[in-house]
């Protein structure tokens, strides 16, 4: 079968939709399947237009879209032809059978054109935030989007929604949240798929030697909701010798977050490590005690999974999907968005217990090995596409 994967972003960035459609691809290949990745290059200009990883053929084009201002309509007539053309030299040349989008962003409004000029099998996989943010087009600060491009890309995901022969997620939640920008959805079939990946271990880093420490990652910004674990943190992390937080991530949040630091002198708490490689998150997650997740709203965030992965368990809001995963005292501990008190108290909880700590560990590695195995995954991925090829 000849499968055309279009993630909205990939590698070398480094993100949930990347790694599990980078996986997918790979375990498609394995399994004797023709597999190239068609992206943009994320207004990153430097990346090359082809490239080769991990065997897995990758092509990226400037999928940009109108953002509403002049500068950006004249940068839109420049990409808008060369990514047209692209996708179309791209599916001649390489035939697929089927066409697997991930995560809804600027590719939509690509391939929908694409789609108008050439009917080709469509599935559609939800990583997230994408049908949050095109659900509501008014909020779309944290997310880049200028209010121009969030209507634009809710119209294209729109109409893809009514083309798509079938459509997945990495949660209920998400399909959902689907159903509202599009109410045909609950006549075409729709299933749940979950992964995760755990990281190589190879850092060097002497911040994991300065033991113990907490664990956040994600972006840094407002629906992630680190300022309010730091606020929980200050009212009882001098009651614990050397205990710290470690933050991975990068983002618009990170000076009013190092703001908030200063204010109640956490500098030597709470540190801010930036944006790390993959082969150096592997590390934080086996030294941490455990993952915090105070998200104000979520798909699922793929940084659950990688937790789990290395075997930790973690305390994380009941929004999005993460309930789906995060079973209260089974998996993790999970708190209500936005309240201090009760955030703290789970940690406390957690730093305190020990044998609860082991356990809920243990219920992680043993949910992993039930629910995730990315064979599986790949095997239901290519299921699907065989329905949707034998009910043309």
């Amino acid at each position: 079968m000849k499968i055309l994967l279009v993630p909205s972003i990939y590698l070398p960035s480094i993100g949930g939709v990347q790694i599990n459609t980078h996986e997918l691809a790979k375990h498609l290949k394995k399994m004797g399947h023709e597999v190239i990745v068609l992206t943009s290059n994320w207004r990153k200009w430097e990346l090359p237009f082809y490239e080769q990883i991990d065997d897995i053929r990758v092509y990226r084009l400037p999928f940009y879209v109108f953002r509403g201002s002049i500068k950006s309509f004249i940068a839109f007539l420049i990409c808008f032809p060369i990514s047209l053309i692209g996708i179309l030299l791209c599916i001649r040349n390489f035939r697929p059978e089927i066409i697997n989008i991930h995560f809804l962003g600027s590719n939509a409004f690509y391939i929908l054109l694409v789609q108008l000029l050439i009917k080709i099998p469509l599935v559609i996989t939800f990583h997230g935030s994408e049908v949050i943010t095109v659900s509501d087009p008014l909020v779309v600060g944290d997310k880049g989007y200028t209010k121009t491009e969030a209507y634009l890309i809710k119209w294209a995901t729109s109409l893809l929604l009514n083309r798509a022969n079938y459509i997945t997620a990495v949660s209920g939640f998400l399909l959902k949240k689907a159903e509202k920008l599009n109410s045909q959805i609950y006549k075409k079939s729709s299933r749940v798929f979950m992964s995760g990946r755990k990281f190589n271990h190879s850092n060097e880093d002497s911040l994991i030697k300065k033991s113990p420490f907490l664990l956040g990652v994600g972006r840094l910004s407002k629906e992630k909701g680190f300022d309010i674990l730091i606020e929980a943190l200050k009212t009882f992390v001098r009651n614990y010798e050397d205990l710290s937080l470690i933050i991975i991530g990068d983002g618009p949040d990170r000076d009013f977050l190092l703001k908030k630091v200063r204010k109640y002198k956490l500098e030597d708490r709470v540190i801010l490590k930036g944006a790390l490689p993959s082969e150096k998150i592997g590390a934080y997650y086996d030294s941490c005690l455990f993952l915090l997740t105070p998200s104000r709203s979520e798909g699922l965030p793929s940084v659950l999974w990688e937790a789990f992965s290395h075997g930790k368990t973690v305390i994380a809001t009941s929004v999005g999907g993460i309930p789906e995963i995060v079973l209260d005292d089974f998996t993790g501990i999970l708190v209500e968005s936005e309240d201090i008190k009760q955030l703290a108290a789970a940690i406390i909880r957690l730093l305190n217990d020990t044998n609860l700590r082991e356990n809920l560990e243990e219920n992680v590695k043993v949910f992993m090995k039930e629910i995730v195995n990315r064979n599986v995954v790949a095997q239901s991925y290519c299921e699907i596409y065989h329905t949707v090829l034998n009910n043309r």
